[in-house]
């Protein structure tokens, strides 16, 4: 059997999200950018206007989803964790 340190499952569970994280930051950006240009700039052009508020609502939705899905992940990795823990304490052979 292989036993590992708790600082170890920490260093585990610290990255296992890392993609929703960082698809949940490009996401924030973009909907910052968008909505940024539509507030400061007199887009005059129908199509151009359309496109902004296109992109701007797809990274909303965007954060939305990954802000939800990494929050999701962090609640599981942290259960999982926990149970490891519990779990390697009470099997311990000291």
């Amino acid at each position: 059997m292989y036993y590992v340190t708790e600082s170890e499952l920490d260093e585990i569970a610290s990255g296992a999200n890392a993609i929703n994280l960082a698809l949940f930051g490009i996401s924030v950006g973009g909907l910052i950018s968008f909505g940024s240009v539509l507030a400061t700039i007199a887009v005059n052009e129908p199509k151009q206007y359309a496109a902004f508020v296109a992109l701007a609502a797809l990274s909303g939705m965007c954060t939305i989803y990954f802000g939800i899905k990494s929050y999701a992940d962090h609640r599981a990795n942290r259960k999982k964790l926990a149970a490891l823990k519990r779990d390697d304490s009470a099997n311990s052979p000291i």
